[in-house]
């Protein structure tokens, strides 16, 4: 039986798996809603204004880290496209538009928010290939 080595310290490697678990759940929520032609979306709520905080400092955070942009390229551009999706989503919510419109904004967003979670499950994998090694067989 093999071993896994992971050349990184446990709570990275938790944070991480944190991160991505909540990316690919809201993009199997993206993906299930395009696929299945559903834009009513929930309304901006308490929450909204907090998550884009917190993902908007962390996406221009990793903007302005030239170290962190050269490493995770596909990341930080997914995690942009994330924190412009929150922004849209709490303009829209200001406007007074026609439903038609909210739909084709609801739409937009969805594909926008897939290919950003997208991106970051791209550069997750990516990440876990480089951490991860499989070690040589336990001598029994």
């Amino acid at each position: 039986m093999r071993r896994l080595e992971v050349s990184s310290d446990k709570t990275t490697v938790l944070g991480v798996l944190f991160g991505l678990a909540m990316a690919l759940v809201a993009f199997l929520a993206d993906v299930h809603d395009l696929v299945w032609h559903r834009t009513a979306r929930l309304q901006v709520g308490a929450w909204t204004y907090p998550a884009a905080l917190v993902i908007v400092w962390i996406a221009v955070s990793f903007c302005r880290d030239s170290k962190i942009r050269k490493a995770y390229p596909y990341g930080v551009a997914g995690g942009c496209l994330a924190a412009v999706s929150f922004l849209i989503m709490i303009g829209f919510s200001w406007l007074r538009v026609s439903n038609k419109t909210q739909n084709l904004r609801h739409s937009m967003l969805m594909v926008l928010e897939v290919v950003g979670y997208g991106l970051v499950l791209f550069e997750g994998v990516r990440w876990f290939r480089s951490i991860v090694k499989l070690a040589e067989k336990r001598a029994k």
